[in-house]
């Protein structure tokens, strides 16, 4: 997924507000593209707090299929993200 090429403004940018709560701030390791933030907030009437508890319930569900995969020396912990994200 595509992360953003400029850096983040949290001070300006509701996405960016929303894309920190979440914690989806690694250009390595995108969550949602902005479109789906924007979708957030939207769907939520700009509440940026109701639009990042909606987008981690989707991480959520997201990672709740994931299995942890190993494949030859590297393993791939996906199931840690589902604990660490439904303990929030």
């Amino acid at each position: 997924m595509a992360f953003p090429t400029d850096s983040l403004d949290p001070a300006t940018n509701a996405v960016d507000r929303v894309r920190l709560l979440v914690g989806d701030v690694d250009p390595g390791d995108v969550e949602f593209v902005e479109q789906l933030y924007i979708y957030f907030l939207d769907s939520n009437a700009q509440d940026e707090s109701l639009s990042a508890i909606q987008a981690l319930k989707a991480l959520v569900a997201k990672y709740a299929k994931a299995m942890d995969e190993v494949v030859g020396d590297v393993e791939i912990a996906l199931k840690q993200r589902y604990e660490g994200y439904k303990d929030l």
